[in-house]
């Protein structure tokens, strides 16, 4: 896992990645609904009913942000939180 904090004059941003099993792109903004586990979780015995990035969404909406998702090709993902400054 990997974690970078950037700010720049209009937010700062909390980007988390990890080299779990990847995230296809056309489930990737699912993944921030409740109660959605993407596919690789699904066949996995990985626990969890889906409400972890659901409740962070929340949570970072009412700061006036937002939750960004990058896969790349490769396995992995990046969580970003975008954070207006005060």
């Amino acid at each position: 896992m990997k974690i970078v904090v950037t700010v720049s004059r209009e937010e700062a941003v909390i980007a988390v990645s990890d080299t779990g099993p990847g995230v296809g792109a056309e489930e990737a903004s699912r993944l921030i609904e409740r109660f959605y586990r993407g596919s690789a979780s699904r066949v996995s015995d990985a626990g969890g009913v889906g409400l972890g990035l659901a409740i962070s969404r929340a949570l970072v909406e009412r700061q006036g942000g937002r939750i960004s998702v990058e896969v790349p090709r490769a396995n992995g993902a990046t969580f970003s939180i975008h954070l207006p400054r005060a």
